[in-house]
């Protein structure tokens, strides 16, 4: 039987994809579906869906044209697997567009903390305000639309329209936006702060995220994890990848040795979703990269 020893548990390449016979005896391989958005509240959050006001107090699914209000609480969103927002108190925003290839958010009020990654392959994101569009792909900024929109950059590349100009804002900075123009504005150590605490906190929930992705993979092929488990007299769980996500994380493994390991003994497997865990896990990686950055600027 093939198998790798992880953290002391065993991880069965089976999860990979399956021994040959068992593999195409099933006629299945492991899949990984994105789910579209889902809101995570801290607190009481109005959802507001065609023209019902839905109170909202945990895990909730949002659909298209969905808007989130969520008053004196904050709320996580999460976008495909692929974009966590981090929404602020007093903050209102509509899911204006919810398909993989375009997301698009109008922020009406308050504050956002958006992480763009490309786990499941986003094409396109965007955040518009009152007064200003942001188009971003694979990056990390802040949108305040508290007055007129200021919008903090930390890592990547973000595109602003408004103030009757286009600007281009890349890596590190801040810009404030009116009526008439874009304009480079310095951040302050308060701000910085305060920047690290949300890059922090998103990589917590980027953490969390990964665990969900793992039991999910579980769940949507819990036959070919049952009969796995049946046959070989093993548990397959969020244990095992748990032990997997923490010797990635240490260094003492890689996925470049997962997918070693995946060639010379299942030249056939399906391996998509290592790709997608990989892309998680770089961001997460990133996160304190991010840090370094905003310390030294």
């Amino acid at each position: 039987m093939n198998k790798w020893l992880i953290g002391g548990g065993i991880f069965i390449i089976i999860v990979l994809g399956g021994l040959g016979f068992f593999y195409y005896s099933v006629n299945s391989g492991l899949s990984l579906e994105a789910t579209p958005a889902v809101l995570y509240p801290d607190g009481q959050v109005n959802v507001i869906r065609s023209g019902q006001t839905i109170p909202v107090e945990s895990e909730f699914k949002v659909e298209q044209s969905d808007t989130i209000d969520t008053q004196s609480s904050k709320a996580k969103l999460f976008l495909f697997d692929s974009i966590f927002v981090m929404i602020e108190p007093n903050t209102k925003i509509t899911v204006s567009q919810l398909i993989l290839d375009n997301i698009q958010l109008n922020q009406e009020s308050g504050k956002t903390w958006n992480k763009v990654t490309k786990t499941f392959e986003v094409k396109n994101y965007g955040v518009k305000t009152p007064n200003a569009i942001a188009s971003v792909r694979g990056t990390e900024f802040e949108v305040d639309a508290t007055n007129n929109t200021k919008i903090t950059l930390v890592d990547g590349f973000v595109n602003v329209e408004g103030g009757n100009s286009n600007y281009d804002l890349k890596d590190f900075g801040k810009v404030y936006v009116d009526s008439s123009s874009i304009q480079n504005i310095p951040l302050t150590q308060e701000e910085k702060e305060k920047l690290i605490e949300n890059v922090k906190e998103i990589k917590t929930m980027m953490e969390q995220e990964r665990i969900v992705l793992a039991n999910r993979l579980l769940e949507q092929n819990s036959g070919l994890v049952s009969q796995t488990e049946s046959l070989f007299g093993v548990t397959i769980d969020e244990q095992s990848f748990n032990n997997l996500f923490y010797d990635i994380d240490s260094g003492a493994t890689t996925f470049d040795q997962l997918r070693k390991d995946a060639d010379e003994n299942l030249p056939f497997i399906t391996k998509d979703f290592i790709d997608q865990f990989e892309e998680l896990s770089k961001q997460i990686k990133n996160q304190d990269e991010i840090i370094e950055k905003i310390k030294n600027n």
